[in-house]
């Protein structure tokens, strides 16, 4: 529920013209302008990266939203044991991720991780 209100909103915050681009062969489409797929956070937790972009601007620039999301969770409690000794970790609380970065981007300068601009599926006409 929280992704899809997440997806929403980053979709709103994101209105997309319609023109053709590519996206990422494992990414889906999850809405208008926007695409989701699986991501490694910090090389150690899986999340959800969700990219929205925004209208398409004379210069040929645009506004990229992007959210990396995962649920909260508790790790299980493990022991490590060395020759002379045992050391308990407890199971612990990892919070909600939640995490969303806004900035501006072109053709050149688009992250080699990112798909380029995403466009809406359904023409507008900006005035």
């Amino acid at each position: 529920m929280l992704k899809t209100l997440t997806a929403a909103a980053l979709a709103g915050a994101a209105i997309a013209t319609a023109t053709a681009t590519a996206t990422p062969a494992q990414a889906a489409a999850v809405g208008e302008g926007c695409v989701s797929d699986f991501w490694m956070w910090n090389g150690f937790r899986s999340a959800e990266r969700l990219i929205c972009d925004g209208e398409r601007q004379a210069d040929g620039s645009w506004m990229c939203v992007r959210g990396f999301f995962d649920d909260a969770f508790t790790t299980n409690g493990y022991s490590s044991c060395s020759r002379y000794s045992c050391t308990y970790y407890p199971p612990r609380y990892v919070p909600q991720l939640k995490v969303i970065d806004r900035y501006v981007v072109t053709d050149a300068t688009v992250l080699g991780d990112e798909p380029g601009w995403i466009p809406s599926a359904e023409p507008r006409i900006v005035t």
